[in-house]
């Protein structure tokens, strides 16, 4: 990996929330029959916590305001965005492979929620194809995402999509080394820190971003489907089949989307987006339980066409390490499903499956 900024640890460290100190930075006393001696040493980190802090925050700024008129970019090669995109080579990137035993279970991360804020009959959304993706775009503040046992508001702002050629998987995240056909991204601000999602891109832990995989499914029935809960999307489709080409439809229930998946089961890791600028300021979730997908619903996404007129299709970046060997500290994911609960989960699947097969061999062979 091309590590075209190697004095940013300290901004790439930060916007690992987990390494934040969330507490003020009032120096604590050691003790309560100590009380007179100050833990110097737990002050002077969380001092140099702050410090890089602020330094982390005024430099991702500059870099936005910097690249916000950068060079077009494309999925030809997404190794060399780095060269237009400095974060692009940080050492805390996305998408990544996630694999069950390499994650810490973490009992504390709780059921994720979302509420409507405005009368969806009344409101509608914007679908636009923007050369790299199609986009759906909310009015700001309309739904609020509660994240689990974090409590902090996250207002969707987009989602988009991303996936593969003919017979190709195009999902971003990996399961156990699993591309999957499609893969949806909520994309979020951090309603509690920033006022606004322009402040909220360029600022650390700006973003949070709910990854849905969408598993190729032939005999699906629609309204099994992703497109069978976003009412008129699919058919505004043909409508946007060039760059820049946008339609109004009416406004769907972004709930019944999430209702598809088990909200209780996810994985939780602190990386960036998956596109230029590449700004390593997300919270991912990324769930277990994949929503079906047809084939001619990916046919319709593949119709559409980049701002060069070439097929829309494996828009999706490379898996990027999980931990660079350079990197000054490690990424951990996380996991809401102990292995108990896995191998029960196994368990029970088994158990449907032999009894299914016991069925089907009983009425062939009576």
């Amino acid at each position: 990996m091309h590590n075209t900024l190697p004095d940013l640890a300290w901004y790439e460290l930060l916007t690992y929330s987990e390494l934040i100190p969330k507490t003020d930075l009032i120096p604590r006393k050691k003790t309560e029959l100590n009380n007179h001696f100050i833990d110097w040493k737990k002050w002077l980190m969380e001092l140099k916590m702050l410090s890089a802090h602020l330094f982390s925050w005024i430099l991702t700024g500059l870099l936005f305001v910097v690249h916000t008129k950068a060079a077009e970019w494309s999925y030809v090669d997404p190794s060399s965005w780095y060269k237009e995109y400095p974060f692009c080579s940080g050492y805390y990137q996305s998408p990544i492979d996630i694999n069950y035993k390499d994650s810490v279970y973490a009992p504390k991360l709780g059921q994720i929620t979302i509420t409507n804020l405005s009368k969806v009959e009344q409101t509608n959304y914007t679908v636009i194809n923007n050369g790299h993706t199609v986009e759906v775009r909310f009015n700001d503040k309309q739904w609020e995402i509660s994240v689990g046992s974090d409590g902090d508001p996250y207002y969707p702002t987009q989602m988009h999509f991303h996936w593969g050629g003919p017979n190709r998987g195009g999902s971003e995240h990996l399961l156990g080394g699993l591309r999957y056909a499609m893969e949806t991204h909520i994309v979020s601000y951090n309603g509690r820190l920033f006022k606004s999602k322009e402040e909220a891109v360029s600022g650390p832990n700006g973003l949070a971003v709910f990854g849905i995989l969408h598993k190729l499914e032939e005999f699906a029935q629609t309204d099994q489907t992703q497109f069978g809960k976003m009412g008129t999307f699919e058919g505004a489709l043909a409508s946007i089949t060039a760059a820049k080409q946008s339609k109004s439809i009416p406004a769907f229930d972004l709930g019944a989307l999430l209702g598809q998946v088990e909200t209780t089961q996810y994985y939780r890791y602190q990386g960036s987006l998956t596109t230029p600028p590449c700004t390593q300021n997300v919270m991912w979730t990324v769930f277990t339980k994949s929503v079906p997908v047809k084939p001619a619903q990916l046919e319709l996404l593949r119709s559409l066409r980049t701002s060069k007129s070439s097929p829309l299709q494996d828009n999706y970046r490379p898996v990027q390490p999980l931990n660079d060997p350079h990197s000054p500290l490690p990424r951990t994911v996380y996991r809401t499903m102990s292995a108990a609960a896995r191998f029960t989960h196994s368990w029970w699947s088994f158990v449907l499956l032999s009894f299914l097969a016991r069925c089907s061999h009983d009425i062939l062979w009576g």
